[in-house]
């Protein structure tokens, strides 16, 4: 029994697997576009998507290109993971939102194409302390169920 704990235990371990994967990926893929596009923003800071002159028209379309490249880490995380994919389409369904291109068109007629920039690549503070601790747990509990489970046939042989 506390060697099927202690797998269950192990495979919930995916969960913050999965944050890491596409925390890392946002970090070496997204963040960095970001940066530069920061930089490079000029007098396009207050400039809409849809409403953009030619100059920064162009600065949207690489900041359209950069959110494309979050929803495309999420959704590759996601690939890999399968616990991890579960519990964050459940709390996408919670929040009421769907990672999907339509989003990003959404954000781009809601918000200036620096602001959706600027939040590009956050993550959500509460799911990353969540993962540390399912990390921390998924950890502690698989080594002491499986532990457990290999001291008990020592007891069996011993009596």
């Amino acid at each position: 029994m506390y060697l099927l704990l202690g797998i269950f235990v192990l495979v919930m371990a995916d969960l913050p697997l999965c944050r890491l994967n596409y925390c890392f990926t946002i970090m070496q893929f997204v963040t960095p576009k970001k940066e530069e596009l920061v930089q490079a923003v000029g007098e396009c800071r207050f400039q809409y998507k849809g409403k953009a002159d030619a100059k920064c028209q162009t600065y949207c379309e690489q900041v359209y290109k950069v959110a494309e490249d979050r929803l495309w880490a999420v959704e590759w995380a996601r690939k890999y993971h399968v616990v991890g994919r579960l519990a964050a389409q459940i709390f996408d369904k919670f929040r009421g939102v769907q990672q999907e291109k339509a989003r990003i068109d959404s954000l781009f007629e809601q918000k200036t194409c620096f602001d959706v920039l600027k939040s590009v690549d956050k993550s959500n503070t509460l799911v990353n302390w969540m993962c540390v601790a399912a990390c921390v747990l998924a950890l502690y509990g698989g080594l002491h169920f499986l532990t457990l489970a290999f001291h008990a046939e020592e007891r069996e042989h011993k009596d």
